[in-house]
């Protein structure tokens, strides 16, 4: 290999890993995050 990948230093390849690992976790957040909000709002009473 040539170039940046085959220097040893393989970090671009992963950033781009932990990219990619992130996106769905931060997707099923935003899409379940009205469900949670909704369940801890009736937890107080007084």
């Amino acid at each position: 290999m040539s170039g940046q990948l085959g220097s040893g230093t393989q970090f671009p390849l992963k950033l781009a890993a932990a990219v990619l690992m992130t996106i769905p976790v931060a997707v099923m957040f935003f899409i379940f995050q009205k469900r949670i909000m909704s369940t801890t709002e009736g937890g107080e009473k007084g």
